[in-house]
């Protein structure tokens, strides 16, 4: 395997999606709602239904630096591999607390462009992640100008032609269409 720069290891994918499915199965048992038997918890308390958490994000902003390169970010793979682990981790935090709250990674911009490939990408079983999310989560940085005139994402580091609110009128123009009623934070 290539070296990786220190302070991105914690940026990679996972060598193995079950593990870290297996991280968000913990994490959603112990921090949600539903109580779970002793013998498939991996802490040393045993705890879990601490009632403590009921969203969960499957990471953040993935897309904005998908390198496997990066040497900044939180995320250095593709998207391709972010959506492979995303699936793990949402079915997993599903298992652990049926009710739980699974939101897509929190995407930086808010363009149908950047969300789309939520509908796109498609798994081997012709599911795709959209159907493992229940909150569409995008971010939107305009900087130090108000987000009605800007047309600028600082963090992108792109201009358009569109302001926030005529960002959001188009997705949820698109929520519409393919995923009705599924709230856009």
């Amino acid at each position: 395997a290539p070296e990786v720069k220190s302070s991105m290891r914690l940026a990679q994918p996972p060598r193995k999606l079950s593990l870290f499915g297996e991280f968000c199965f913990q994490t959603v048992a112990r921090y949600g709602r539903e109580h779970h038997p002793k013998n498939c918890l991996l802490t040393d308390d045993k705890i879990s239904g601490l009632s403590l958490g009921t969203h969960f994000e499957m990471w953040n902003e993935p897309n904005l630096n998908p390198d496997p390169d990066a040497t900044w970010g939180g995320w250095a793979g593709t998207m391709e591999q972010y959506y492979e682990m995303m699936r793990y981790g949402a079915m997993a935090s599903k298992e652990a607390d049926s009710a739980a709250i699974v939101t897509s990674a929190g995407y930086a911009g808010m363009t149908v462009e950047v969300i789309d490939s939520i509908r796109t990408y498609t798994y081997a079983d012709g599911s795709h992640p959209l159907d493992y999310i229940d909150v569409i989560n995008v971010h939107y940085y305009s900087g130090r100008i108000p987000p009605e005139t800007a047309t600028e994402d600082g963090n992108l580091g792109r201009t358009g032609t569109q302001t926030l609110p005529e960002n959001l009128e188009e997705l949820v123009a698109w929520r519409d269409r393919y995923a009705p009623k599924k709230p856009i934070w």
